[in-house]
């Protein structure tokens, strides 16, 4: 008889810790991954030689991130992409991440940001219009 209580304890203790097992990894698996955001800013329009600071703000789950792998930024004339040029950023606190630029040529400008964190990767783009550009 005691066996036999004593065996029916132990497959109870047994489930009981397989179940506890289960259910950490059930917790585990619906913790979701909220998405790295980024707000690039950058002016609509500059004069020809004009300098400019064009930022990423980088967030997730509405918090700075202080620790992206890259953040660069890639500027291209009128619909040229291939003659882009990529420019570092520099980390300014608070997830904010800049590059200084001037703009030497009339056009319309694209600006990207490739913004590479917490195993996730984003490229945002803004226009800018630097000088007088005729409507085509």
């Amino acid at each position: 008889m005691k066996k036999l209580v004593f065996s029916i304890v132990m497959v109870g203790l047994l489930a009981a810790c397989g179940q506890t097992d289960e259910q950490q990894t059930q917790t585990d698996n619906d913790v979701s991954i909220q998405p790295i955001e980024v707000d690039l800013q950058a002016p609509s329009a500059l004069d020809i030689g004009e300098s400019t600071t064009i930022e990423a703000v980088v967030t997730q789950d509405g918090e700075p991130v202080d620790d992206a792998d890259y953040v660069e930024f890639e500027v291209w004339l009128d619909d040229d992409k291939d003659a882009s040029e990529t420019f570092d950023s520099e980390y300014q606190g608070d997830g904010v991440y800049d590059f200084n630029h001037s703009f030497d040529e009339p056009g319309v400008y694209s600006v990207q940001s490739h913004v590479q964190a917490r195993d996730m990767h984003t490229m945002p783009i803004a226009e800018i219009t630097v000088g007088d550009v005729d409507a085509e």
